[in-house]
């Protein structure tokens, strides 16, 4: 099995990262494999469990920034949802 090459700069390594061109920060990047993490509290989804437009729409902006896959946890439930940059 190959192993895999991620740093992921974040709060405690580095300091989060911050997205200059949409003044955006990242809960954590990975520049080498140009990965965008986020991980979201329960604050980050309204009454249905839904993620909030907000975050939706911040996403979009740094994936268009940086052009880049994302990466976002959920902390309650653990879920980890990947989302492929499209051009």
């Amino acid at each position: 099995m190959k192993a895999l090459d991620i740093h992921i700069q974040h709060a405690l390594n580095g300091g989060e990262y911050h997205v200059k061109d949409v003044n955006r920060w990242l809960d954590g990047y990975d520049e080498i494999n140009n990965i965008a993490y986020e991980w979201d509290e329960k604050h980050h989804f309204d009454n249905f469990g839904d993620l909030c437009n907000d975050d939706i729409d911040r996403q979009k902006q740094i994936q268009e920034s940086l052009h880049c896959d994302f990466i976002r946890i959920e902390e309650e439930t653990g879920i980890i949802k990947f989302f492929k940059y499209k051009s």
